[in-house]
């Protein structure tokens, strides 16, 4: 089980820094000024010497793996040691945390190459595909005070919290598809208050459901 876990680390280290290999590769073909900030209309809005991006994709890289680690520790550096029960999910987390910065990061990199591909156009893909991952993974999280629905409802009740997370786990994968659709079809400006739209849609419905469902109880749950 330990190397298979360790196995499991060392190539998910190399996928954190793979953007930074990728840096290397193409730096020489790089123009000396770089974009480094895009606005809402998916056009860029700050420029900066190639040089900086060196701080921006190793920041990311380390973050990545930061994440991770953290994921992995969670259940070990749980009080009250809930968050065992969720090890496994917390683990897909953190995998998944990794791919999706390693690719925002490649994303990053392409970019300043002033290409066709734009990242105005990728980042809604890539919130929604984790939104989707999450939507999926949301039933399967056990009460714990690190990740899902953490109202004081779902935590005072393991009834509610169940409930609560099978409702959201079908919010949000059906979130996370419509931010991809939406992302790839209209305008950046557009896409970027549609997709807050809809993140904070599929956030605050669980929310007031969760003390809704809680309130329905019968007294002695209360």
């Amino acid at each position: 089980m330990k190397s298979k876990f360790h196995w499991q680390e060392m190539s998910l280290f190399l996928v954190a820094l793979l953007p930074v290999a990728y840096l290397g590769y193409i730096y020489p073909h790089l123009p000396e000024i770089v974009p480094t900030h895009f606005g809402a209309d998916g056009k860029a809005n700050a420029f900066s010497p190639k040089a900086s991006l060196w701080f921006w994709v190793f920041l990311l890289s380390v973050l990545s793996i930061f994440l991770y680690l953290l994921m992995k520790s969670l259940p070990a550096i749980d009080p009250k040691k809930n968050a065992k029960y969720s090890a496994a999910a917390f683990n897909k987390i953190g995998v998944a945390l990794v791919l999706f910065l390693c690719a925002m990061n490649l994303f990053l990199i392409h970019a300043s190459l002033n290409t066709t591909l734009s990242f105005s156009k990728a980042l809604p893909v890539l919130i929604g595909c984790f939104f989707t991952f999450m939507g999926n993974l949301m039933p399967t999280l056990k009460p714990n005070y690190f990740a899902g629905i953490r109202t004081p409802w779902t935590l005072e009740n393991d009834e509610t919290w169940r409930k609560t997370h099978r409702l959201a786990g079908r919010f949000w994968f059906a979130g996370g598809i419509l931010i991809i659709i939406e992302g790839l079809i209209l305008p950046p400006t557009v896409s970027l208050f549609l997709m807050i739209a809809i993140i904070f849609i599929s956030v605050i419905i669980p929310v007031v459901y969760s003390y809704r469902y809680y309130k329905s109880l019968p007294q002695k749950h209360n």
